[in-house]
């Protein structure tokens, strides 16, 4: 059964002749015909196959543009499309109070405790307006008002110096012409808040570096509320006298030596007072009292200046309950007794922070940042969002290819295959007759010598009418034709519908080529792991459309930059150092002029190094943060 319907399908095939002519109906010509249908067939499969193959393989790139996204519309866009992902913002320029709702510090519990409230300022300055010599100037009794009310004024100051920037934080601009992805948004503002704190930090510790340099370059302006002062009495020409302290039994430490330098601190304590017996009256400088320690109050510093004690202090007996009753009970004459809370221990901590580390981080503990990609995403406002994205195996695409192309094959299979296999019949006829008259016996026949004359004569003859043949074969071509409409007429109307046939096909052709040689092919191509060279190259070919996405999309400034300040040589010279400065140290006590270069210029030029050492810091601060700075980036730029 199989095998007859074989043969059955094989008859059939051999009787289809695609390239039937009524004025062609000789054997010959039907053969001819035959067999450029069996060409045509053969040709038209591969060419449909090649065809179906190149559309079903070639990807196909594609532009959507979706309308009025939503947020869950844009992430699941992101997520799939985030190399491409265009979606242009109406408010390019949005402040970040719009998306950043709260941004608040927790500050330490120093700010918060009772050791700067009203009623601890005035627990401890219950002497304030008594005789100001009644205390030592190291005793605790003396310094304390100063120190807590200097302790509360860095407090209000960071708090302050909080709200002021926080004003300009808010109303800063976050410029982003296309919206940004939500990592990218947390990356960026993450950046900006660290930046912030450093910066705010830095500056509210350099204010505090200026003040205590004010204080030198001001002479070191001294009054009651000081921590370092001195009662003391002097044998002058006119035999005045006054009042004075001395600390002969209490060791101040290697920071405090006499003159060694000018910022000097110590730990503060109780002091008993005693009437001195060294009175001679042949010493320049004579003291009436002593001090002897009695109780050291540990953490709590008295120094040259209010504020650099302060800041060198870490309060470690206000951490400790004991040590706390124990300076009560030297404070009970008080005239407004007040019970403070002792600070907290953190479990975590080490060790005490001192005033200094707690004004390096603006008295903060930590802060809360509250923000919301909603809301950004709501004050950009993109109207719309474009993405491209490349496929393959587009039904769609393959239907209209082969559909669109199958028309012109045929046309043009149907054009060159038949005159073609008739071409190249007549040339093989030609070449074997040839060959056999070449290969007859040396005995010619005068009839064998005519034949190859006369297929000598046809071989020019068709040279010479090739034209004309051409001429006639166009004039005759009908791709129209029809054995029940042989007349003349209609055999005219079939042939002036092939001119203008092919001559549609001719311009349809050449606005293929046209249109093809001006149509942009999109390509994408990737290149793994470009190195510096490369990228250049790619930037300079292809710059509008080249995407190199980072492995790390936030980078320290201090990777890619180095930025360093080239100081005054004043700043590192001889006249800075200490052996300068003991040089010029007056020993001899004819020198009492103050305005002996030896006799003033000892703070003259430690005045000079601590505003080299302040901007030194300074900058070495801003350039901590200047390093430490993120930059946010998705490619490279």
């Amino acid at each position: 059964m199989a095998s007859n319907w074989f043969l059955e399908f094989k008859t059939k095939i051999k009787r289809i002749n695609l390239f039937q002519d009524i004025d062609k109906t000789n054997e010959e010509d039907i053969k001819n015909q035959k067999i450029s249908t069996i060409i045509f067939l053969i040709l038209f499969t591969i060419s449909i196959v090649a065809l179906f193959l190149y559309s079903f393989l070639t990807p196909i790139t594609k532009t959507v543009v979706v309308e009025q996204p939503s947020l869950s519309d844009y992430k699941q866009l992101e997520e799939k499309y985030s190399n491409t992902l265009l979606c242009p913002c109406t408010s390019v320029s949005n402040e970040y109070n719009k998306f950043i709702s709260s941004f608040t510090p927790t500050f330490n519990q120093v700010c918060s405790s009772d050791f700067i409230s009203d009623e601890w300022l005035n627990y401890v300055n219950y002497r304030l307006f008594l005789e100001p010599q009644y205390h030592f100037a190291f005793d605790f009794r003396h310094s304390a008002y100063g120190f807590f009310a200097m302790l509360r004024t860095l407090c209000e100051l960071a708090k302050q110096t909080i709200d002021d920037r926080l004003i300009s934080f808010y109303s800063t601009i976050l410029l982003t012409e296309n919206i940004i992805s939500e990592d990218i948004f947390l990356a960026n503002i993450y950046a900006i808040r660290d930046q912030f704190i450093a910066t705010s930090a830095n500056d509210f510790i350099i204010t505090l570096d200026s003040v205590i340099l004010m204080e030198l370059v001001n002479n070191m302006v001294v009054n009651r509320l000081d921590t370092y002062w001195e009662l003391f009495f002097g044998y002058l020409p006119n035999n005045i006298t006054s009042d004075g302290w001395v600390a002969q039994p209490y060791t101040l430490g290697e920071n405090c030596l006499y003159q060694s330098s000018v910022y000097c601190s110590t730990t503060t304590g109780i002091y008993l007072r005693k009437l001195s017996n060294e009175t001679s009256p042949i010493l320049w400088w004579g003291v009436k009292y002593q001090a002897e320690l009695q109780f050291e109050v540990p953490g709590v510093l008295v120094g040259t200046y209010i504020l650099y004690a302060v800041l060198q202090s870490n309060l470690a007996c206000l951490y400790n309950e004991s040590c706390l009753s124990k300076l009560n009970t030297y404070l009970n004459d008080s005239l407004y007794p007040f019970n403070a809370t002792p600070l907290a221990v953190r479990s975590s901590a080490s060790s005490l922070p001192t005033i200094n580390d707690l004004a390096k981080q603006l008295m903060v503990d930590f802060w809360q940042l509250n923000l919301s990609y909603q809301h950004y995403f709501n004050a950009c406002n993109p109207l719309t969002c474009t993405y491209t994205y490349t496929h393959q195996f587009d039904i769609l695409f393959i239907i209209t290819t082969v559909i669109s192309f199958i028309g012109g094959i045929v046309k043009v299979l149907m054009i060159i295959i038949l005159p073609t296999v008739e071409f190249l019949r007549k040339k093989v006829k030609t070449f074997n007759r040839l060959l056999s008259s070449s290969s007859s016996s040396s005995e010619v026949v005068p009839h064998e010598t005519n034949i190859d004359q006369q297929a000598v004569g046809d071989i020019t003859e068709q040279q010479v009418s090739l034209f004309v043949k051409i001429k006639m074969f166009l004039l005759n071509l009908n791709f129209f034709s029809d054995p029940d409409k042989n007349s003349e007429w209609h055999l005219y109307g079939q042939r002036l519908s092939t001119r203008f046939f092919i001559i549609s096909i001719i311009i349809t052709f050449s606005i293929l080529v046209l249109y093809a040689s001006t149509y942009s092919v999109t390509k994408t191509i990737i290149i793994n792991k470009p190195s510096i060279d490369v990228y250049y190259t790619l930037q300079g070919k292809y710059s509008q459309t080249l995407a190199c996405p980072c492995s790390s999309t936030t980078n320290e400034h201090s990777q890619f930059i180095s930025f360093q300040p080239t100081f005054h040589p004043v700043c590192h010279s001889d006249f800075t150092t200490d052996n300068w400065t003991n040089y010029l140290r007056v020993v001899s006590e004819d020198v009492i002029n103050p305005f002996d270069f030896r006799y003033s210029n000892f703070a003259f030029f430690p005045t000079i190094l601590s505003f080299c050492e302040l901007s030194l810091k300074t900058i070495n601060n801003e350039l901590i943060i200047f390093n430490s700075t993120k930059y946010v980036t998705k490619y490279a730029q």
